[in-house]
C-alpha cells in the first residue's frame, strides 16, 4: 500500500504518509479509510482533529489530483471542515502538492484552506499553535 495512516493515542492528528506512485484508486480507497476514521473520532475528547498528508516522497500526477479533487471535494468542504471540527493539512514541496492545496480553496473544489508546510514539523507545531488558541477560547 502506498500510504500508512497511524493516530498517536490520544492525539487529535491523524497523520497519512505516502510513498511512491500513487493513483486515483489508492486516493479513494485512503478517502474511504478516512472517512470512517472520522465517524468513529467525532465527537471525539478533542475540540478538534487534524488531517495531516505527508506527500513530500509521493508521486502524484495532475490527472490523479483533478480526479481526486472532483470525487471528494467537488462543490463541498469535506465533513467537519465546514464546521471547524476537522482540518486537513498538506506537507509537501513538488508542484502537484501546491496545485492541490491551491484547488481545495476553489469554490468548484470545496472551498476551503488546506495549508501546506514544507515539512512535519512545521504541520505539528500548527496544530500545537491552534491547540492553544482553542484552548483560549473555551
Amino acid at each position: 500500500m502506498p500510504y500508512i495512516s497511524k493516530r498517536a493515542f490520544d492525539s487529535p492528528v491523524i497523520l497519512s504518509t505516502f510513498t511512491g506512485r500513487i493513483s486515483t484508486e489508492d486516493f479513494h480507497r485512503w478517502n474511504n479509510e478516512v472517512n470512517s476514521t472520522v465517524l468513529t473520532l467525532l465527537p471525539a475528547p478533542f475540540a478538534k482533529l487534524y488531517f495531516i498528508l505527508d506527500v513530500r516522497v509521493a508521486e502524484v500526477d495532475f490527472p490523479t489530483i483533478l480526479s481526486q479533487m472532483r470525487e471528494n471535494f467537488s462543490d463541498q468542504a469535506p465533513d467537519g471542515v465546514d464546521d471547524g471540527m476537522v482540518d486537513i493539512l498538506l506537507v509537501g514541496i513538488d508542484a502537484m502538492a501546491k496545485l492541490a492545496s491551491e484547488m481545495a480553496r476553489l469554490p468548484q473544489f470545496g472551498g476551503f484552506a488546506m495549508p501546506l508546510f514544507r515539512n512535519l514539523e512545521d504541520a505539528l507545531a500548527y496544530v500545537a499553535v491552534d491547540q492553544q488558541k482553542l484552548k483560549l477560547r473555551t
